[in-house]
C-alpha cells in the first residue's frame, strides 16, 4: 500500500506557529503505516501532498488552487466556520471536506474520518 502524504497546517494565531491542536493530529496519524506527514504542501520535487488538513476556508482555497490532486479539509469546531467551509466543499466537491472536531451524537470522530480518508486514497493509489 502506498504512503499518503498528509500537510497539516493549523496556526496559533496568537503565537504564529504551530497550534497545539496540528501537533495532536500528527501525533494521532504518526502511527498509521499508510501515512507519512509532510512539511510543505508541494515538495522540492512538485510532488504534493496527497491530503492537507486546514482551519480556514482562505487556506484551502489557495491550497486548492496550488495543487491539482490534493484533498484538503477544512477543520472547524464553530458553527459559523461550518457555513463558510461547506459553500467552499460545494465548489469544490471531491477535492474539499469539512469535519468538526466533534462529531454529532452517532458520526464517526475526526480521527476515524481521517484514518479512513488516509487508508481509501492509499488503496485507490495502489
Amino acid at each position: 500500500m502506498k504512503q499518503m502524504r498528509l500537510f497539516v497546517h493549523i496556526m496559533d494565531q496568537v503565537h504564529n506557529s504551530e497550534s497545539t491542536v496540528a501537533k495532536a493530529i500528527k501525533m494521532v496519524v504518526t502511527p498509521l503505516q499508510s501515512c507519512a506527514i509532510v512539511d510543505k504542501l508541494v515538495d522540492e520535487n512538485d510532488v504534493e501532498a496527497d491530503v492537507a488538513i486546514v482551519d480556514e476556508s482562505s487556506q484551502a482555497l489557495r491550497f486548492i488552487k496550488e495543487t491539482e490532486k490534493t484533498t484538503v479539509v477544512i477543520s472547524y469546531l464553530m458553527k459559523d466556520m461550518k457555513l463558510e467551509a461547506e459553500a467552499l466543499a460545494a465548489r469544490y466537491p471531491g477535492r474539499v471536506l469539512t469535519w468538526c472536531y466533534v462529531a454529532a451524537k452517532g458520526e464517526p470522530d475526526f480521527f476515524i474520518k481521517l484514518a479512513t480518508l488516509i487508508n481509501e486514497k492509499a488503496k485507490e493509489e495502489s
